[in-house]
């Protein structure tokens, strides 16, 4: 069984994140208070942006997602909620 690699994944983010782009735009939701991420990833920066109060959890199978969310995103993104 091949391992799934996060680092190859995201080698095409733009890509793969413009379907979420697209679909977080047309959700009529104002200000929700939590979000649950299914698959969590390089989409998960669009959520931030567009919910910046929400609390957002992460699910998905790898650990190491998590790791480059953290290095890619939630620094920069923890400032502009505060």
């Amino acid at each position: 069984m091949v391992t799934w690699n996060a680092q190859q994944y995201l080698k095409f983010a733009d890509e793969r994140a413009r379907p979420c782009l697209d679909l977080v735009g047309r959700i009529a939701m104002a200000a929700p208070e939590n979000i649950v991420d299914l698959g969590p990833g390089n989409s998960t920066a669009a959520l931030v942006r567009r919910w910046p109060e929400a609390e957002i959890t992460g699910l998905d199978s790898s650990a190491d997602i998590f790791d480059i969310i953290t290095d890619m995103w939630y620094s920069g993104f923890q400032e502009k909620r505060q």
